[in-house]
């Protein structure tokens, strides 16, 4: 969990063996996908199913039928006070029988590519390289920039930059970067290199500090 944020007391609510419970708990004021992990814990519900498929939880404000928090966001940038009533529920996601969802990148210039199941690295030439051949006015205007070290491709590595994957066990997507020398931000928070993320619906992934911004959609 992410330290030194500050501390809440909400009433988390959740389900065990089909019955309702809630409780009083303390927590720091830290995104979801930190804090989820240890309320699944406490609450003692299953990580898996019965088919040994990982069960995804969100976070619920003011009702369980109210859309999820935000994984990425703190609590209290979403509205969480001390005094808030949380849900805690397991996500909706596709079983592996019935295969990926799709990942759907929305590029500056508005176009939106479909992830292959087989996922996709992104580097600043394969960017390019896209950008070419569906935009080729706007792939001028872009090299033009880079000459002069001003296109925001520029901070887009040239190696392998991150790399967006099928979570098959899961049944989520992830990105991945292994570089500690280019930062790769989700939802302006910096990934770790070497470490998975989930993506989400709704979710930004910048490519270098003040680089490309792409938008995720999963359908």
């Amino acid at each position: 969990m992410v330290k030194n944020r500050g501390q809440l007391t909400i009433t988390l609510h959740w389900s065990l063996d089909g019955k309702a419970q809630q409780d009083d708990v303390m927590c720091d004021d830290s995104a979801p996908r930190d804090l989820i992990p240890t309320l699944v814990r406490g609450c003692q519900l299953p990580t898996h199913d019965a088919h040994g498929v990982e069960v995804a939880y969100e976070l619920r404000h003011e009702g369980a039928t109210r859309p999820a928090l935000s994984l990425a966001d703190l609590l209290s940038i979403q509205g969480v006070r001390t005094g808030s009533h949380l849900w805690l529920v397991s996500s909706a996601r596709r079983s592996r029988t019935d295969g990926p969802s799709r990942c759907l990148l929305r590029l500056p210039d508005g176009s939106e590519l479909v992830v292959p199941e087989r996922g996709q690295t992104l580097t600043r030439e394969w960017l390019l390289h896209l950008l070419g051949h569906l935009h080729p006015e706007e792939y001028q205007r872009e090299m033009a920039l880079l000459a002069r070290n001003a296109s925001c491709y520029r901070f887009v590595s040239n190696r392998d930059h991150c790399t967006i994957q099928f979570h098959a066990r899961g049944g989520y997507w992830t990105v991945l970067t292994t570089l500690e020398d280019i930062a790769t931000l989700l939802n302006n928070e910096l990934l770790r290199p070497g470490i998975p993320e989930r993506l989400d619906d709704g979710m930004r992934l910048m490519l270098g500090r003040n680089g490309v911004e792409i938008l995720v959609t999963i359908v």
